[in-house]
Formats: C-alpha cells, sequence, structure tokens
C-alpha cells in the first residue's frame, strides 16, 4: 500500500483535477494516442462491474432473505434464478444512482452509506469479542508467520487487493479527482484513503473469524466464507438473527458503492470521447453491463452457463482480475508516470510538500511498473 497503492493513487487524483476530465480526457490530455489506454481501461470495467453486480446481487439477496428467515446455503440459494434477480435489481439501484450524478447520486449515497457501514462494523467487531473463539481467530488472523513472506502468491494477492480495493488503474481515481476543488490537499486526502481503507479491511476480519472459529467452520474456505459458510454461523451464534441481516446490510452497501463508482468511469468515458449527455452514456453503457451480467448471473443458476467447462462468472473474474486489471494498473502507470507533464502533476500535488509529490511520482514511474512486470512473471512461472 505505502509504495504502490497510495503514490498511485496520488498521482491519479492529482491527474483528474489537473485535467478537469475523466480517464478518458484525462488520457488524452496528455497524449493524444493515450486515448487507447483509457478505451482498454473503459472495457476492462464494463466486464468488471457486469458480474461485479452479480455478487452484489447476491449480498442482496442474502441481506432481504435474512430479514424473513434462516439463510440458505449458497448452493441452495442458487438452485433457482435468485442470482439473475437479484443481479437485476442490484444494477437497477446503481444505475438509478448513477443517474442522478456524481454529487446528487454518488456522494450523497456514499457519505450516508459509508458511515452506516463503519457503525455496523464496529458494533458487530464489539460483539465478536465476546464469542468463545475470539482468541483462536485473532492468533489465525493477526500472528505473524515470517515463512510465509517467502511465498510469491501471497504477494500477488496482496498486490491484487491494493489496487482492487483503492480502484486503482480502473479510471476511477482520475475521475473522481476531477471533481476535487482546487485546494482539497492531495496527499493528505490520499492518506486518509488508504488508511481507512486499511483500518476496515482489518476491521472485516475482526468481524468475520470470531464467528467461523466460535462454530468451528473453515476459517480458509475463501469467497465461500462469506456465501456458505456463515449463513451457517449465523444461526448457531447467539443473537444470529439480528447479526446476520447487519452482516450482509454492510457487505450490500459496500458492494453498492463500490459498483457505482466503477459505472461513473464507464459514463464518464463515453460523456469526454463522444460529448454524450450523462443520461445517453447511462443509456449506451448500461445494457452491455445488463447483458454480460445476465450472462453470468446464470452461470450460477439452473441454466448453469459455461465457458471452458467453468461457470462464466469464473472466467470473467479471472481474466479481469489475473490479467486485465493488473494490465490497467500498469498502463495507468506508464501514461501518468512517462507521458504525462511531470511539473503539472507536482504542482498539482505539492500543495503541501513539493518533495513529497516528486517522490510519489518517482514510485510511480519505477516502483509500480516493476511490481507488476514482477507479479506477471512470478504468477505465470508459479
Amino acid at each position: 500500500m505505502l509504495v504502490a497503492g497510495l503514490p498511485l493513487l496520488i498521482v491519479e487524483l492529482a491527474a483528474g483535477r489537473a485535467f478537469q476530465r475523466g480517464v478518458y480526457g484525462a488520457f488524452t490530455g496528455i497524449h493524444r494516442s493515450a486515448r487507447w489506454a483509457a478505451l482498454f481501461v473503459g472495457a476492462v470495467i464494463t466486464v468488471l462491474v457486469s458480474y461485479y453486480l452479480v455478487i452484489t446481487g447476491w449480498a442482496l439477496g442474502y441481506f432481504l432473505i435474512s430479514l424473513g428467515g434462516p439463510l440458505p446455503g449458497f448452493n441452495g440459494f442458487v438452485s433457482g434464478f435468485n442470482s439473475l434477480y437479484f443481479f437485476l435489481l442490484a444494477a437497477g439501484v446503481s444505475i438509478s444512482i448513477v443517474l442522478l450524478g456524481v454529487r446528487n447520486g454518488i456522494e450523497a449515497i456514499s457519505t450516508r452509506a459509508v458511515p452506516v457501514l463503519v457503525v455496523a462494523m464496529v458494533l458487530l467487531a464489539t460483539y465478536a469479542v465476546s464469542l468463545p473463539g475470539w482468541g483462536q481467530a485473532l492468533e489465525f488472523y493477526l500472528a505473524p508467520r515470517p515463512e510465509t513472506l517467502t511465498n510469491p502468491s501471497i504477494w500477488l494477492l496482496a498486490l491484487g487487493q491494493v489496487f482492487f480495493s483503492v480502484s486503482l488503474g480502473m479510471g476511477v481515481m482520475i475521475t473522481f479527482g476531477s471533481y476535487l476543488p482546487a485546494k482539497l490537499p492531495i496527499i493528505r486526502s490520499s492518506v486518509i484513503v488508504v488508511t481507512a481503507d486499511v483500518f476496515i479491511a482489518l476491521l472485516g476480519g475482526m468481524v468475520i473469524f470470531p464467528f467461523v472459529f466460535s462454530t468451528g467452520g473453515e476459517p480458509t474456505a475463501g469467497p465461500g466464507l462469506t456465501f456458505d459458510v456463515l449463513p451457517g454461523v449465523f444461526a448457531l451464534v447467539p443473537m444470529g438473527g439480528m447479526v446476520g441481516p447487519i452482516f450482509y446490510l454492510i457487505l450490500t452497501l459496500a458492494a453498492i458503492t463500490s459498483a457505482i463508482s466503477i459505472l461513473e468511469v464507464g459514463v464518464a468515458i463515453l460523456e469526454d470521447a463522444a460529448g454524450f449527455s450523462r443520461l445517453r452514456s447511462l443509456a449506451g453503457i448500461s445494457p452491455i453491463v445488463l447483458i454480460l451480467g445476465t450472462v453470468a448471473a446464470l452461470s450460477y443458476s439452473p441454466a448453469a452457463w459455461r465457458l471452458f467447462n467453468e461457470p462464466v462468472l469464473d472466467v470473467l473474474d479471472l481474466l479481469v482480475g489475473s490479467y486485465a486489471l493488473p494490465t490497467g494498473v500498469l498502463v495507468t502507470a506508464i501514461v501518468l508516470g512517462w507521458l504525462s507533464p511531470r511539473a503539472l502533476l507536482i504542482r498539482e500535488i505539492s500543495q503541501e510538500r513539493p518533495e513529497l509529490g516528486r517522490l510519489a511520482l518517482w514510485l510511480v514511474r519505477f516502483v509500480v511498473p516493476a511490481i507488476i512486470i514482477l507479479a506477471f512473471i512470478v504468477g505465470n512461472l508459479a
């Protein structure tokens, strides 16, 4: 986060504010040929948000179901067409919010949803302390294991987590940077963002693992923890009928705020590239998202749509998460670090400390691309 995530966040925000455009306008302003890089980022995030909204729909579905009774296991949930129905609901909510605009839609929803999310997580973490598996969970979660640091996959996963959780290389922060007030200190704001991101991530583990260890669940179940293990856990722990809905409400709010941020990038690209209005841009990207998302949702339904003998959603996630997103980060680092007018970005960054602006840009030029290229090499060798 310190050597790759924070510097790239600082430079992306500075580029957005300097050019007063989203990723397409900013990249085109830097170098005309860089518009192809922006279009690549736009294509990647369109595919990403289509299947991400399917997972958002799962969270929303579990929340709504938890309000009325016991939660099903994941296989039970997808035995019908719940994936499709709740995807369409999540997509409809997200598209409606983006239609309202950044300030009246995304900002208004986020400023209300995020405090609710944080308060709910703190309450669940406080409750988790009282569970019998708290000590064991804390040891599993936070006890140092230095020998694992020699495992390349650990670093690859950490790198992916940093870029995805802070929405780097997706055009999101460049787009949001274009809305920043001229006098807002970018370095200080970026430090607050990454600090909050790490805090929420750590708090999430403080919530989940005590529940799992207190009921004999499998802590290494990965994504299956959320939709397969935890429903059974909430059925066993005291006050599980209240804890379950709060947990899935948190998950839904977090997913929707992320989805609308990604959708906004696609809208901004069409506005800048084609000169469309917000309504026309959203009307242009929404059918693509709905079609791709429907295909991904049906891969977890009785239709069981497959690609290369795997659910379509899983294939999309592999291609985007393992290859396209890291490539987007690499492309963004090259455009901003090597093609952009450095003096302009440093001036935009360095209202507080000019040397920190120069350091951030140096890290984006040299360290971030090196890390990503090394990760590609190590990942393919592994």
